[in-house]
């Protein structure tokens, strides 16, 4: 009933008009998940197994040709899922001098209750390194890079875009430096993104060489999510336990191997700072 195939199949497929020159790399091809895909026929067949592939992915993102190296599902599934193989997208991969180039990447896509007709192809092996990795090229990227990426992202994946790899590592870099300057308003930033994303895209567009992470995207979801009012440091205040107030929303802090919290430091709740420079308190 379940078979292995090993089969090389290749696809003729018009490529795109010159492939672009993408200036961030290198960075391998991306499956671009929000990208439609094949749907395949249930029907009573039992949704098991997976199918295992290498695929050769152009510099335009589209598969050329795959070899099978697994198929652990029905045998009747096979065609439909080298099918959804074949119609995979992907941001094409870029070399170190910043160009859009051909690729080999391992991908599978597996069959199981909760993927129904619409299972999606996902990397066979992933790279334990890549969101580093995508960081470190986000903040290398001029904003012609992020136009010429997400212009690919927007054409396959349409309304998805904002959800696509690169542009999701962007907002969560965005995301983690609020929080770490105090400010826990992620729900706001999500909630944000797709429109910061497409501004953020309008304005690059508008300066193609201006550093894209710096210079343009984190001034985009500033203004959609505007920095709240905190206390500076002269204002915090390190509360004594067992005090309380009604302005002041307190955390008990812990020194490290301490088994009692030694501290409780307090931010302000609904008082403003000018309110809450005169409640009395001590320093620990």
């Amino acid at each position: 009933m379940f078979s292995t195939a090993r089969a090389v199949i290749s696809i003729s497929l018009l490529s795109l008009p010159g492939a672009a020159l993408a200036q961030a790399g290198p960075s391998e091809a991306q499956i671009i998940a929000g990208a439609p895909t094949s749907k395949i026929n249930v029907g009573a067949k039992k949704l098991a197994g997976q199918m295992v592939a290498t695929l050769r992915v152009g510099d335009d993102g589209l598969v050329k040709d795959l070899t099978v190296t697994e198929n652990t599902a029905e045998s009747a599934f096979e065609p439909q899922l080298t099918k959804v193989l074949q119609n995979t997208r992907f941001r094409p991969a870029i070399d170190a001098n910043g160009q859009a180039v051909e690729s080999t990447v391992d991908v599978k896509v597996e069959l199981r209750p909760s993927t129904g007709a619409l299972p999606k192809p996902v990397a066979a092996k992933p790279d334990p390194q890549l969101t580093e990795k995508e960081k470190v090229r986000i903040r290398k990227m001029k904003c012609s890079d992020f136009v010429w990426e997400w212009k690919i992202l927007d054409d396959e994946a349409g309304a998805a875009a904002a959800t696509e790899f690169m542009p999701r590592i962007a907002v969560t870099m965005y995301a983690a430096m609020r929080t770490e300057a105090g400010e826990y308003v992620d729900a706001k930033i999500w909630k944000a993104s797709a429109k910061a994303l497409k501004e953020a895209a309008d304005r690059c567009d508008d300066s193609p060489t201006a550093r894209f992470w710096d210079g343009v995207f984190k001034n985009v979801p500033d203004e959609a999510v505007p920095k709240s009012a905190r206390l500076s440091p002269s204002n915090e205040s390190l509360i004594s336990t067992g005090v309380s107030s009604s302005f002041c929303t307190c955390t008990h802090c812990r020194s490290a191997g301490s088994p009692r919290p030694t501290r409780m430091v307090c931010r302000p709740s609904r008082a403003s700072i000018s309110t809450l420079s005169k409640v009395t308190s001590s320093r620990c």
